[in-house]
C-alpha cells in the first residue's frame, strides 16, 4: 500500500491545485483545511465551491460530485466511488456520527485505525485518490502526538487521603489537540500505538509528621501506574515517574493523579519546572 500524503504536493489534480501552487512538507494540513472550510484556499488564493450535501448510499458508499462534501445522512462509510474526476476530496459530518472504515472497502486511514467524525469532537477528513484507493492526507504532527501541560505557577490544593486529579491547564504543545486543558485535564490519543507518559509532582508544605506522596498515572479512570515515597519535614518534595502505556487510539484517555496523607488539605506546587505532565508517541503495537 503507497504511503499516505503529508502535504499537499504534485499529486493534487491541477484543476485545483496546480504544480506551482503547492504547500511544502511540514506544513500543517489542519491550516488549509480550515481556509477550504470557508470556502476560500488562502495560501494559493484559489476559491472553491461551498460544502454540498453527500448521503451514504447503500449503507456503505458515496459518490462524490465535488471536492468538498458534508454527510448529512448514513452512519459507516467504507467506499469511495472512483467515477468522478475528483483527485481530492474533504469531507466533514452535519447533524450525524459517521464511522469511516479502514481498509474495509476502499479507503485507508494513516493511523490504520477507523475514524469517527461527528461534530463533537473530529469532523473533517482529508483523502486523496491514488490508483483504486483513497489514501487519508495528514499532518506529520497527527501521526506522532505529543503534548506538555503544567499548572502555570498556581498551586492546587489536595485534601487528605483522596487521589485527586492535577489540573495541568497550561500547554506547552500539544501538536495533534489531543489534550484537554480545560474542562477534564486529559489527554485521548487519535493515533493507536505506545505512548511515554512523564509525570512530576512538588509539595511545597513542610510538615512535621511523616507523610506518604503517591502519583500516579489513570488509563479510563482506574490506576495503571503507581509511584509512593514516604517524607518528613520536607519544604518541598518532588516525585516524578515515566511509565509507557499503550493507547487504542479512539476511547482510551489518560490522567494525572496525586495523593497525600498529611491528616488535612495541603498544596501541589504549580511551579512549571516542578509539577508537570507530558506524554509522547514512541511506536505502534508490536
Amino acid at each position: 500500500m503507497p504511503n499516505h500524503f503529508s502535504s499537499f504536493g504534485n499529486c493534487v489534480d491541477g484543476s485545483i491545485i496546480n504544480g506551482s501552487d503547492v504547500r511544502t512538507p511540514g506544513e500543517d494540513l489542519d491550516d488549509a483545511i480550515y481556509d477550504l472550510q470557508q470556502g476560500v484556499l488562502s495560501h494559493v488564493g484559489l476559491k472553491f465551491a461551498a460544502w454540498a450535501n453527500l448521503a451514504i448510499s447503500g449503507g456503505l458508499a458515496i459518490s462524490p460530485t465535488q471536492v468538498l462534501h458534508t454527510i448529512n445522512s448514513g452512519s459507516v462509510l467504507t467506499t469511495i466511488s472512483l467515477t468522478s474526476s475528483y483527485t481530492l476530496l474533504i469531507l466533514r459530518a452535519e447533524g450525524t456520527t459517521v464511522t469511516v472504515r479502514h481498509g474495509t472497502g476502499n479507503i485507508y486511514l494513516a493511523n490504520g485505525a477507523d475514524v469517527i467524525l461527528d461534530t463533537a469532537g473530529r469532523r473533517t477528513l482529508c483523502l486523496i485518490n491514488h490508483g483504486a484507493v483513497w489514501l487519508e492526507m495528514v499532518s506529520p504532527s497527527r501521526l506522532n502526538p505529543a503534548f506538555d501541560a503544567h499548572r502555570n505557577s498556581v498551586n492546587q490544593s489536595i485534601n487528605d487521603s483522596t487521589y485527586t486529579k492535577v489540573q495541568a491547564g497550561t500547554e506547552v504543545i500539544d501538536t495533534a489537540g489531543d489534550y484537554d486543558a480545560t474542562t477534564n485535564y486529559r489527554f485521548l490519543p487519535t493515533t493507536p500505538g505506545n505512548y511515554q507518559f512523564n509525570l512530576s509532582s512538588g509539595w511545597v508544605t513542610a510538615l512535621a509528621t511523616t507523610v506518604e506522596f503517591r502519583l500516579a498515572l489513570l488509563k479510563n479512570g482506574g490506576v495503571v501506574r503507581e509511584k509512593r515515597r514516604k517524607s518528613t519535614n520536607v519544604a518541598l518534595d518532588c516525585l516524578d515517574a515515566s511509565w509507557i502505556a499503550d493507547a487504542n487510539g479512539t476511547s482510551d484517555y489518560f490522567e494525572m493523579f496525586v495523593l497525600q496523607t498529611s491528616g488535612g488539605a495541603t498544596n501541589l506546587s504549580g511551579d512549571p519546572t516542578v509539577t508537570r505532565f507530558s506524554a509522547s508517541f514512541v511506536g505502534s503495537f508490536s
